[in-house]
């Protein structure tokens, strides 16, 4: 069993985060265009400009790298594959997007009718990219299958 492999998370980190960005541009600019929009103005947020897309790119790169990060941690244990890729996945939505979001809730921010399209599209999200981003992972050079 060998050390985490940093170049391939990287690697697989930015495909993860090249799927979430992706991702989420189609479900707030397409597909939950309206929703996004009046959450926003609930939220008194202002609207996205050029620059605060890119902090969300960059974010959503940050947050790929996290994830193939945590599946390389938890790969040794939980094997390679699939299942470890959506466990990785759903160790960062809980985290990184639930907890915080149900704290945002709590404090009257927005409702959680209003968020449960965005909290079920990041977490279909991140498991997908958690499974691209984990089949170029390995942890030796040989390419060993993730």
């Amino acid at each position: 069993m060998g050390g985490i492999n940093m170049m391939k998370v990287l690697v697989g980190g930015v495909v993860a985060g090249l799927v979430i960005n992706l991702g989420q541009t189609l479900v707030h600019a397409f597909l939950f265009a309206e929703a996004s929009a009046a959450l926003t103005e609930s939220m008194g947020a202002p609207e996205p400009d050029g620059t605060t897309i890119g902090i969300f790119w960059a974010l959503g790169f940050a947050i790929g790298i996290t994830m193939i990060g945590v599946y390389a941690a938890i790969r040794p244990r939980c094997g390679p594959g699939v299942g470890t890729a959506i466990g990785a996945a759903i160790i960062v939505f809980v985290l990184g997007e639930l907890i915080p979001s149900l704290f945002w809730m709590a404090s009257g921010i927005f409702g959680f009718g209003q968020y449960l399209p965005f909290l079920i599209s990041t977490f279909v999200l991140l498991c997908v990219s958690a499974v691209a981003g984990a089949a170029l992972y390995s942890e030796d050079e040989a390419g060993e299958a993730a």
